[in-house]
């Protein structure tokens, strides 16, 4: 008989939801980000700097993706960051991706300024 010893990476197991979501975005890593939003990470939840993962997604070129899984998650595209007065729109138009601002431009009523 042979010994196997086996390793799981438990690191993912010991972390709260919302500090996964936020790896997620960080590493980049949208499986992560869906298992995240799965265990009960709100993209929504705004951080002791005022924003929220949804507005740091809008914002970053190339995250496109983790844009279109918080709009399905409840996330809405006329969001207003009321501490700064930010639409969801300005922030998408800072990162000077297409495919973010066509995300939220599908949607009726999307104000562009």
């Amino acid at each position: 008989m042979v010994d196997k010893q086996h390793s799981i990476d438990i690191s993912s197991c010991l972390a709260d939801p919302q500090s996964q979501l936020s790896n997620a975005l960080a590493t980049r890593n949208v499986r992560d980000f869906r298992i995240a939003l799965d265990m009960g990470a709100e993209a929504i939840l705004p951080d002791q700097h005022h924003s929220n993962i949804y507005e740091k997604a809008l914002a970053t070129y190339g995250c496109a993706e983790f844009v279109e899984e918080c709009l399905k998650r409840g996330c809405s595209p006329h969001h207003v960051n009321k501490h700064f007065d930010k639409a969801a729109i300005s922030y998408a138009s800072d990162s000077r991706d297409p495919h973010i601002l066509m995300s939220l431009l599908k949607y009726e009523g999307v104000q562009v300024d």
